[in-house]
C-alpha cells in the first residue's frame, strides 16, 4: 500500500512539476511577446518622429528616395497605422480592407520651382442700373490677364490681375514610382518621382508581417509542456 502511496504520490508531484513547468513557459512567452509588440510600436513611433528619408542618385542620374519600412506583425496593425500618423477613419471611408493590408506608406512631398509667364491687357465691361432713375451705366475696366503656363506638372490657367489681385487656378500632377525590399526585420522602399523639382519631405512606412510562426505560438508551447507531463506521469 505504501509504494502505491508513494507512486502515486511520485506521478502527481511529476505532473505538477510539468505543469508548473509548462505555465511558467507559457508566462514567459506570452511576456515576451507582449514585450515584442511594445518594441515593434516604438519602433513604429520613433520612425513617425524622425525623418528616415535618404536620397541617391541612379546611374542614369535619376534622384531616388529610400524610406525605412518597420515590421510589425499583424496583431498590432490597428496600432501601428495610428502610431505611424495614419487615420484608420480615412483608411475605412477609402474602402481599405485593414484585414488584406500588407504596406502601408505616408509621404509628404514638396515641389519648388519658377513660373514665368506673359501678361495681357484687356478690359472688361460692367452693366450697373440706377434703382431710383432707372437709368443703365456702362463702365469699363481694365485688367490684366495672365497666360496660361505649365511644364508638364505644374500648370496655371485662367488668371487675371484685378484690383492688384492675383489670380489663377492650377493643376499639379507628379508620378510616384516605389519598389520594397524585403530584409529579415525591416523593409527598405525607393520611391521615384518624376517631377524633377519635387522632393519627398517626410515619410514613414509599415510592412505588416502576416503570420507569427507556429513554433512561436504560446499554445504550441504549452500543448508540448501538457503532452510532456502525461507521458512522463505514464
Amino acid at each position: 500500500m505504501k509504494t502505491d502511496f508513494f507512486a502515486k504520490l511520485k506521478n502527481a508531484l511529476l505532473i505538477g512539476l510539468v505543469l508548473a513547468i509548462g505555465g511558467v513557459a507559457i508566462h514567459l512567452k506570452v511576456k515576451i511577446e507582449n514585450l515584442s509588440d511594445t518594441a515593434q510600436l516604438q519602433r513604429v513611433e520613433l520612425s513617425a518622429l524622425k525623418d528616415s528619408v535618404s536620397y541617391l542618385t541612379t546611374e542614369k542620374g535619376d534622384l531616388v528616395a529610400k524610406v525605412n519600412s518597420v515590421l510589425v506583425e499583424k496583431d498590432n496593425l490597428k496600432e501601428a497605422l495610428q502610431s505611424a500618423g495614419f487615420d484608420l477613419k480615412e483608411l475605412k471611408d477609402a474602402n481599405v480592407k485593414l484585414r488584406k493590408l500588407n504596406f502601408a506608406l505616408k509621404a509628404e512631398i514638396k515641389a519648388t520651382g519658377e513660373v514665368l509667364t506673359q501678361l495681357q491687357d484687356t478690359f472688361k465691361t460692367v452693366t450697373s442700373t440706377n434703382a431710383l432713375t432707372g437709368e443703365v451705366k456702362v463702365d469699363t475696366i481694365p485688367y490684366l490677364k495672365v497666360k496660361d503656363w505649365s511644364n508638364n506638372h505644374l500648370s496655371i490657367f485662367d488668371g487675371s490681375v484685378f484690383n492688384k489681385d492675383l489670380q489663377f487656378n492650377y493643376e499639379y500632377r507628379v508620378g510616384f514610382l516605389f519598389n520594397k525590399e524585403d530584409y529579415a526585420k525591416h523593409s527598405v522602399v525607393t520611391i521615384k518621382l518624376d517631377d524633377p523639382k519635387a522632393k519627398i519631405t517626410t515619410a514613414n512606412s509599415i510592412t505588416i508581417d502576416k503570420k507569427t510562426p507556429w513554433y512561436q505560438k504560446w499554445w504550441f508551447w504549452g500543448t508540448v509542456g501538457a503532452g510532456a507531463g502525461i507521458l512522463i506521469a505514464k
